[in-house]
């Protein structure tokens, strides 16, 4: 198998579903994923905590205000897989095993801060960091995932590993992406994948 990617493409595994966000400006809620990276679900965006997730020039944009998760509601909860996004700017994340709640939700986020990537568990009310930072620093245009394998959560920059980490705490989720209050987030070709 190939570091980063997962190489089954069946109804059973592979790539689920994936959006390039190369559409019309408009809002992502209710959008359908294109799957123009691979792709066998028709899946559709739904947003959590703000509505306020956009799409514009071809990226996916999240508001500055309040923490904002966009997630692929309309897919089988599971618990092997890989989630995946561009980054385009300081400080937003793929998010794996994800579940609505308290707050924020519950499941693990890559997330890209300070120039370095870190691995965040949500517990509802609150996040607990999960390991180190990752050794690489985090530019524009790289590729962030997050892998979840049994105990086993890995983050991935580029198709290095930078974080792995073993937690119990969630099995099974949907795959999110996440967006910080403090920033406008900008990402481009999100990806999930299962085994």
């Amino acid at each position: 198998m190939i570091p980063g990617s997962l190489a089954m493409m069946t109804s059973a595994g592979g790539i689920v579903s994936s959006d390039s966000f190369n559409r019309a400006n408009g809002n992502l809620a209710g959008s359908t994923l294109d799957n123009s990276n691979g792709g066998y679900e028709s899946n559709t965006w739904s947003v959590y905590l703000s509505a306020a997730w956009t799409i514009a020039s071809n990226q996916v944009v999240s508001a500055i205000g309040i923490a904002n998760i966009a997630m692929v509601s309309s897919t089988a909860v599971v618990g092997i897989q890989r989630v995946s996004i561009i980054s385009q700017s300081t400080n937003g994340g793929a998010i794996a095993r994800w579940a609505t709640g308290s707050t924020y939700g519950y499941g693990y986020l890559f997330y890209r801060n300070a120039g370095v990537g870190q691995l965040y568990r949500f517990d509802g009310a609150t996040a607990a960091q999960l390991g180190s930072n990752g050794a690489t620093t985090i530019v524009n245009g790289d590729t962030m995932q997050i892998y979840c394998n049994g105990t086993t959560i890995t983050c991935y920059l580029n198709g290095v590993s930078q974080i792995s980490v073993t937690d119990a705490t969630y099995a099974t989720g949907i795959p999110a992406i996440y967006g910080p209050a403090s920033t406008s987030e900008i990402m481009d070709n999100f990806k999930y994948e299962v085994e």
